[in-house]
């Protein structure tokens, strides 16, 4: 948690004008070190079969593309992520500070690449 704490710091410092409470720059995955990633994957895979719930379907892939952070109680990770299909969905995830499990607290799907994170 600390880790995930110091690289919203560090995002936040970038900013020029850091909001309490609020959302991070998204960032695009694809520039992420590999172990930030499987971090990204293992959030939407917690939430996987929720989101499918919801959707009322299966999705053929699941795979980070873009994301934000927001530090509440805990940690807000606003994940755009690609579904297969041509289709891509926003996710919220809110992970507490105790590390208990993650919870989904917004999926919503798109039909295009350029689905806006913010």
């Amino acid at each position: 948690m600390a880790q995930e704490q110091q690289k919203v710091s560090e995002q936040m410092k970038q900013k020029e004008s850091p909001v309490c409470g609020g959302w991070t720059e998204t960032s695009l995955v694809s520039g992420l070190p590999a172990e930030e990633v499987k971090k990204l994957q293992g959030l939407l895979d917690q939430v996987r079969e929720p989101a499918q719930v919801q959707a009322k379907r299966t999705f053929a892939a699941l795979e980070p593309l873009e994301f934000a952070t927001q530090v509440v109680a805990g940690l807000n990770y606003r994940i755009k992520a690609h579904l297969g299909d041509g289709c891509h969905a926003l996710f919220v995830i809110y992970k507490p500070i105790s590390g208990e499990t993650v919870t989904l607290s917004s999926f919503v799907e798109e039909k295009t690449t350029q689905a806006p994170t913010k």
